[in-house]
């Protein structure tokens, strides 16, 4: 604590690490991304080992993305992220451009594929017996349960 003008001011100590610092940008960057694709990387690749050799590697370029954050973090301490990073190198103008964009698209698109896939694993358990009982309104059974579960995790972000 710091004395100001006779009272205590509270300070919040810089406490993340290396590898706290890693897992936060790994995390942020692959998402939920890695639980959706699996199955399009396995078709696409047409084997079993290159869509590992595909997975390893794009966890290298993940972990290379993630230390060069570590390390704008470190050069540049305040607060801001890729707006800071953005606006110094590139200007005002450039940083504005990537916070409306940000702000307005590419986070609330983040958002929106993180709810779908939650939606999607909640309610994969029970499809198989919501198609048993009623194939023909099933998909329509379905999607409106997935609704249901996207609506419930919308609202937790709020």
């Amino acid at each position: 604590m710091e004395e100001k003008g006779g009272g205590a001011s509270v300070r919040l100590g810089r406490e993340v690490g290396l590898l706290g610092c890693l897992g936060l940008i790994v995390g942020s960057m692959i998402g939920s991304g890695i639980f959706v694709s699996p199955g399009g990387v396995l078709e696409e690749s047409g084997s079993v080992a290159a869509s590992i050799i595909i997975w390893g590697l794009s966890g290298v370029v993940a972990t290379l993305g993630a230390l060069v954050y570590a390390e704008m973090g470190t050069a540049m301490p305040d607060a801001g992220g890729e707006y800071l990073y953005i606006r110094h190198c590139l200007g005002g103008t450039v940083g504005f451009l990537y916070a409306w964009t940000s702000i307005l698209l590419t986070k609330p698109c983040s958002i929106a594929i993180i709810v779908k896939t939650c939606a999607q694993y909640a309610v994969q358990p029970f499809a198989a017996a919501i198609a048993a009982n009623d194939p023909d309104t099933a998909a329509e059974k379905i999607m409106w349960a997935q609704l249901g579960v996207a609506a419930v995790v919308i609202s937790q972000y709020f």
